[in-house]
């Protein structure tokens, strides 16, 4: 008995836990309004809507709010407001009004946070929100009781290129994960937000042809909490689709098939294309084939860019049969760029991060084109049979390495 009583009078002594605190999330719209409306047209609030509060001293939003028991309570309110100047609002609770400011928020569906706290009766208590500027409140989303959220979702992983166009580049990611749940996503260029979706996902569209552009993105809750930003990802548009066939036509736009080819430590990314090794032994490539075709004239174009090269050469083969013979254009390391069945000097300007568009018509059976930027600069002798296109990066024992070549705007004719 003694040894009970004295694990009784040990435990007495030890510290109560401390309470956790219930969140309780009441929604504007549930509320009583005065004055206002619950509108939908400003994305990104939680529930099913927000309240748009008239443009007048007195307009209202008063929510019954739960307390367990007396005391001060911390309430969160979710807000946006899409003006240069602060909402006043006064707020009352417990029979004791406070002033309370709401700053902007930089547009509408822009939701912040900002607490007050109150003192509460347990049971039911009304606490109402009250505009004191003849502008009105913010609008007004929701109102959470209990200790703020401040924990930051995680950082989004795994950012990725999953498309290009000549004006806009397409992102994907991994999704973060919050103790509370994850709303949505910003996505920066350097310090500017250009994109805040709720998924996975972005198209950043407004982009100039060609150009270059490295992203970061963070995971939002719906506290205001910003998780640290990922790790950077870089796209580069596509050139401007606009020019054509070099040669007369009428000429019939098509989309062959294709099929990716790696082999050695070739490493093909929708249209990056690397070799990441050093060694100029074997076959390294990192290639499209497209389908084969039998007959007729048919016109390529590409536009390509190498960003690093140690190597000897990009490839762009036009090959006549499955076999060979075949046509390849290949590019020197001070950028002399030559047909290498032939030996034949085309043009310079291949220069590391130079784009140069690429067009070449096939006659079958007859004869074989390359224009380098518009002019054509190689002819040669065409045999007939079935004939396909391959570009990407390509080294034999000639070659050093590594090197990475970005094509784009990839465009077929035929007639």
């Amino acid at each position: 008995m003694a040894r009970l009583l004295t694990l009784g009078l040990l435990l007495s002594m030890l510290p109560a836990p401390t309470p956790t605190a219930v969140l309780a999330d009441y929604q504007a719209e549930d509320a009583t309004i005065s004055q206002g409306a619950v509108e939908s047209n400003h994305a990104g609030y939680t529930g099913t809507g927000f309240v748009n509060l008239d443009n007048l001293v007195g307009s209202s939003v008063e929510f019954t709010v739960s307390a367990a028991e007396a005391g001060p309570v911390p309430l969160t309110i979710r807000y946006a407001n899409g003006t240069t100047g602060v909402r006043p609002m006064s707020v009352t609770a417990g029979g004791a009004t406070q002033a309370k400011d709401f700053p902007p928020t930089g547009a509408w569906t822009t939701w912040m946070e900002t607490t007050v706290t109150v003192t509460l009766a347990a049971g039911q208590n009304a606490v109402r929100l009250t505009s004191t500027a003849a502008d009105g409140g913010p609008n007004l989303d929701r109102l959470v009781t209990g200790t703020p959220d401040a924990q930051p979702p995680t950082t989004p992983a795994n950012p990725r290129v999953t498309a290009t166009t000549s004006s806009a580049i397409t992102l994907t990611w991994d999704a973060a994960t919050d103790n509370v749940g994850v709303i949505g996503y910003r996505v920066y260029e350097g310090t500017t937000q250009v994109a805040a979706p709720t998924g996975t996902g972005a198209a950043i569209t407004g982009l100039a042809p060609n150009s270059t552009h490295t992203y970061t993105v963070a995971a939002r809750d719906a506290a205001g909490n910003e998780s640290p930003k990922s790790a950077p990802v870089t796209g580069t548009t596509r050139q401007d689709s606009g020019p054509g066939p070099v040669e007369q036509g009428p000429w019939t736009a098509y989309d062959p098939t294709f099929n990716v080819q790696e082999r050695g430590c070739g490493d093909v990314s929708d249209l990056t294309f690397r070799l990441t090794c050093s060694t100029g032994s074997g076959d390294q490539r990192a290639e499209r084939r497209y389908a084969t075709y039998t007959g007729g004239t048919r016109q390529f174009q590409g536009f390509f860019k190498i960003t690093s090269m140690g190597g000897t050469r990009i490839s762009l083969k036009q090959t006549f049969k499955t076999t060979g013979p075949f046509f390849m254009m290949a590019v020197e390391r001070g950028g002399r760029l030559y047909a290498v069945h032939g030996g034949t000097t085309i043009a310079s300007g291949a220069t590391l991060g130079t784009t140069v568009r690429v067009n070449t018509v096939h006659v079958v059976g007859s004869t074989h084109r390359t224009y380098i930027n518009g002019s054509l600069k190689h002819t040669t002798s065409s045999p007939g049979g079935d004939f396909y296109d391959k570009f990407g990066s390509y080294r034999t024992n000639s070659g050093q390495g590594p090197v990475t070549v970005e094509w784009s705007d990839i465009r077929f004719w035929r007639k």
